[in-house]
C-alpha cells in the first residue's frame, strides 16, 4: 500500500494490485491511470480531508481493473472521468461536490462503461445532493452504459443528483 502519490509528475500509475491511499490534502498530477494494462489491478483510495487534483484525466480501468473510493470528505478534481468495463467508482456521499469535473473553459465529462456506486452516509441528512459535478455548475456530459447503483438513497440521471429520505 501507497501513502501517497508523488506529486507534480505527468502520469500517475497504480498497478499490480497496488492500493495508493490519500490522506494529505491537496495532491496532484496530470493523468490518473488506475489498472492501466492488461491484467493490471489499481485502487486509490481518498480519505476524509484529502484531495487529488488531476490537469488531464482520470482513467480508472485502463485496459486492467481500477476502482476508485472516496470517503466523506474527500474530493477528486479532473477535468474529464472514464470509467472501464470491470472497473469502480465508489462514492461515500457525505454532501456535493465529491467528484468535480471540467474547467473553467470547458463542460466536465463523465464516461461510464463500469460501475459508480453511490453510499449515503449514516450521518448524511435527508435531501437532494451533487456527488458529481461540473466546475462551473452546469450539466456534466454523460456516456457510457455503465451501472448506478445506490444504497440509502436515489440517483436521477436527468438531474444528476442523488437523493436521500430524512
Amino acid at each position: 500500500t501507497l501513502n501517497e502519490i508523488p506529486t507534480e509528475i505527468h502520469n500517475t500509475y497504480i498497478n499490480n494490485g497496488n492500493t495508493a491511499v490519500l490522506t494529505q490534502n491537496g495532491q496532484k498530477c496530470a493523468s490518473l491511470f488506475l489498472g492501466s494494462g492488461a491484467g493490471d489491478i489499481g485502487e486509490l483510495e481518498v480519505l476524509q480531508g484529502a484531495s487529488l487534483s488531476v490537469t488531464d484525466g482520470a482513467y480508472i480501468g485502463f485496459g486492467g481493473t481500477g476502482t476508485l473510493t472516496l470517503a466523506k470528505g474527500g474530493q477528486v478534481n479532473s477535468d474529464t472521468m472514464s470509467i472501464a468495463s470491470q472497473s469502480s467508482l465508489r462514492l461515500h456521499v457525505g454532501g456535493n461536490d465529491m467528484v468535480v469535473l471540467g474547467n473553467a473553459g470547458s463542460t466536465g465529462s463523465m464516461t461510464n462503461n463500469g460501475s459508480i456506486a453511490l453510499f449515503a452516509d449514516a450521518f448524511l441528512a435527508g435531501g437532494t445532493y451533487t456527488p458529481i459535478s461540473d466546475s462551473a455548475g452546469g450539466a456534466l456530459l454523460w456516456s457510457g452504459g455503465g451501472a448506478i447503483d445506490t444504497f440509502g438513497g436515489a440517483w436521477h440521471s436527468a438531474t444528476q443528483t442523488f437523493t436521500v429520505s430524512p
